[in-house]
């Protein structure tokens, strides 16, 4: 019979928040792909948002988009990114999901969009403070 090795608590945290940062980058890579993969469409839409410039502002959000998630996902310098992360989601939500001004039928359906995006801000800064716990980076590296 072979001997089972028990993983340290610590060891099996470390993978979930490996886990955890896989799922949400895919928040930042899926979109980018998408407005990447329609940019025109994208182009339309942020006009119709109101957002300055969208010709420009659709490269600077797909960069921003792809270059977060890879940091996130790499797990380079996450507590500045994971911040980074929650406000550009608190923006785009207030931005895109404005409940608001909508006709009533929409209401609902805006409201729980920008509650998600407050939901996936707050993920984002939970891992902001747990990224020194699980960074095998010297700590002056931490201090963002």
């Amino acid at each position: 019979m072979s001997e089972q090795t028990l993983e340290s608590p610590k060891n099996f945290e470390e993978k979930l928040f490996l886990v955890g940062r896989i799922l949400m980058s895919l928040l930042f890579f899926v979109p980018a792909y998408r407005k990447a993969s329609s940019i025109d469409g994208t182009i339309a839409y942020f006009g119709k948002l109101g957002l300055p410039f969208p010709e420009i502002t659709v490269y600077v959000v797909v960069a921003f988009e792809f270059i977060v998630a890879i940091c996130f996902l790499l797990g380079w310098r996450i507590k500045l990114v994971a911040y980074l992360m929650a406000a550009f989601s608190i923006a785009a939500g207030l931005i895109a999901h404005q409940f608001w001004s909508v006709d009533p039928a929409q209401l609902g359906n805006q409201l729980n969009h920008l509650l998600k995006n407050g939901a996936v801000a707050g993920g984002f800064i939970m891992a902001a403070l747990l990224a020194d716990r699980f960074s095998n980076a010297p700590a002056e590296e931490h201090n963002d």
